[in-house]
């Protein structure tokens, strides 16, 4: 048990210097904000096709009095770019990617490309660069068709997607890496993530955004398939801890961890657009109810709950209790960026 790890008396005692590639996106910027205000060295890479500069504003604020932050523009396919941002970075923290599986079902070369041969461009550049540990985002998709509930690490099924192929190939070559002369690495599969920063426009927003989005306009949810369908609806804040402590984690002489960021709980879309629409009322009080259905889409997982031991054991992550609290900052975020505040 892990539950004494201590990521900010830990970095407080020995700051270091972090890799963060996609860092202009959604959980990108989360971390790199986070690792700034504990006083870190951080390396911001994107190559802004989906993240943002917009996203980075919060850590470059907290920069002021604390850590310090380089924003490289590049790709993380180019090996030799990645090498020399990788120089004398100790921790690299891999979240670059192309998101979705609707999207990698329309651009299925595209999506292998960048979250498969690009995850092993950055860890091969990583590697000659003498980074110690690597942690990679990888995804709940990889479980597949599995009918186990809740999804245990050792339990996976066939991919339903490119996506899914995609982020499974990243976890093998992570491993053989991790095994053949490093770095270690540590393989989140993340659940179903929302939180602020979260794009809510085109049709590949995530559905916790989008919906609040919709809500917030005045329009009903979309409804993808039914609304029993469940799913474990993961905040930001949680990941970004996940990330940390990955980071510091001992491995007990093994190179390879792998591990579900979740809450355990799975919640039906039902009732999910129940809780939002408590939350978005209190900012729009002629918010609709009920949904505009539509049929089910390729590549869907009928549920998905996240086996939360391994978490709880290794990292010393105890999920949050509620989802409410978190659903309520995503929805002020998305309110303020309304009224055009910071």
């Amino acid at each position: 048990m892990n539950a004494a790890l201590d990521p900010a008396r830990a970095l407080a005692a020995r700051p270091r210097r972090w890799l963060v590639t996609g860092a202009a996106g959604f959980i990108g910027s989360h971390l790199v904000e986070r690792l700034v205000a504990l006083g870190q060295e951080v390396v911001a890479l994107d190559d802004l096709s989906g993240g943002t500069r917009a996203n980075l504003a919060a850590a470059a604020r907290a920069a002021r009095g604390a850590g310090r932050v380089e924003f490289l523009v590049g790709d993380v396919c180019d090996g030799a770019f990645v090498t020399r941002a990788a120089q004398g970075c100790e921790v690299l923290l891999h979240q670059a990617g192309l998101g979705s599986v609707p999207r990698s079902l329309q651009e299925p070369e595209r999506s292998f490309a960048v979250n498969a041969q690009g995850t092993w461009s950055v860890l091969v550049a990583a590697r000659a660069a003498g980074v110690r540990r690597a942690v990679l985002a990888s995804s709940s998709s990889v479980y597949g068709d599995s009918e186990h509930s809740p999804q245990r690490e050792e339990e996976l099924g066939r991919p339903l997607s490119p996506y899914a192929a995609a982020k499974r190939t990243a976890e093998l070559a992570a491993e053989a890496l991790a095994r053949s002369g490093g770095p270690e690495v540590v393989a989140l599969r993340y659940f179903n993530v929302f939180g602020p920063r979260q794009p809510a426009d085109g049709p590949y927003a995530a559905v916790v955004v989008r919906w609040a989005a919709r809500l917030l306009a005045g329009e009903a949810p979309e409804l993808f398939g039914t609304p029993e369908r469940a799913r474990d609806f993961t905040p930001v804040a949680s990941v970004v801890e996940a990330n940390l402590r990955a980071a510091l984690v001992p491995l007990d002489g093994e190179p390879w961890l792998v591990a579900n960021v979740g809450t355990g709980r799975a919640t039906t879309l039902g009732e999910l657009a129940h809780e939002l629409f408590t939350v978005v009322v209190r900012h729009r009080p002629d918010a609709p109810r009920g949904f505009v259905q539509r049929p089910e889409r390729a590549g869907d997982r009928a549920s998905s709950r996240a086996d939360v031991t391994r978490l709880r054991a290794r990292l010393g992550l105890v999920p949050p209790a509620a989802l409410a609290p978190h659903l309520a900052q995503l929805v002020a975020a998305l309110v303020d960026s309304r009224r055009g505040d910071p």
